[in-house]
C-alpha cells in the first residue's frame, strides 16, 4: 500500500518533492509487481495537485467516484483489487478539514467461479504466534520513504504486539 498526500497551497519545492514522491511510488510498484506479479496493490491519498499519470499507467482502477472536496475528486484510491472491495463511501468532512472522508470496506460477496476452491488463511491468535510475528517485523529490512518525517509504522506494530 502506498499513501500519497499533497497540500493545495504547496510551494514549488514541495511540488517538486511530491513529483519525486509519485515517481518513487511508481518505482516501488515496479519492484513489487515484478517480484510478486499477483500482489494486491492499493495506492491512496490526497491527489490535490499531484499528476497521477505514473500511477494510472499501471493496471489499477480509480474507485472513488463521488466528490471529496467541493465538486472535485481529490482523495483517490487506485487498486487492482476492486472486485474484493465495495464501492467506497464518501462521508462528511471531519473536524476542520475541507475534504470529505473516504471509507473502502472489504466485500462480503467476492465474485468467484462456481465450484472454485477457496483457501482461507487466518493468523494465529495465541501469544506465541504474536511474539513470532513481532520478531519477524522487527528483523525485516523495510525501506520507508515519506515526504514528511517518517515514523516506521511496521516497527510500531511490532512493538505494540510485543508489548514494548
Amino acid at each position: 500500500m502506498a499513501v500519497v498526500s499533497s497540500t493545495e497551497n504547496a510551494s514549488l519545492s514541495v511540488s517538486r518533492c511530491c513529483r519525486y514522491h509519485i515517481q518513487s511510488a511508481a518505482f516501488c510498484l515496479d519492484t513489487v509487481t515484478r517480484d510478486h506479479p499477483q500482489a494486491g496493490v492499493v495506492v491512496l491519498g490526497d491527489f490535490n495537485r499531484l499528476r497521477d499519470a505514473a500511477i494510472i499507467s499501471y493496471p489499477l482502477k480509480q474507485v472513488v467516484k463521488a466528490p471529496t472536496r467541493r465538486a472535485a475528486v481529490l482523495d483517490k484510491i487506485y487498486t487492482n483489487m476492486h472486485d474484493w472491495y465495495d464501492v467506497p463511501v464518501v462521508l462528511p468532512n471531519t473536524g476542520q478539514s475541507d475534504h470529505r472522508a473516504v471509507v473502502m470496506s472489504a466485500s462480503v460477496n467476492v465474485k468467484r467461479e462456481r465450484g472454485q476452491d477457496v483457501t482461507v488463511l487466518r493468523r494465529s491468535q495465541d501469544s506465541n504466534g504474536k511474539a513470532k510475528l513481532a520478531q519477524a517485523l522487527k528483523n525485516y529490512n523495510y525501506i520507508i520513504k515519506s515526504i514528511c518525517k517518517a515514523q516506521d509504522p511496521l516497527k510500531k506494530a511490532a512493538n505494540a504486539l510485543s508489548g514494548s
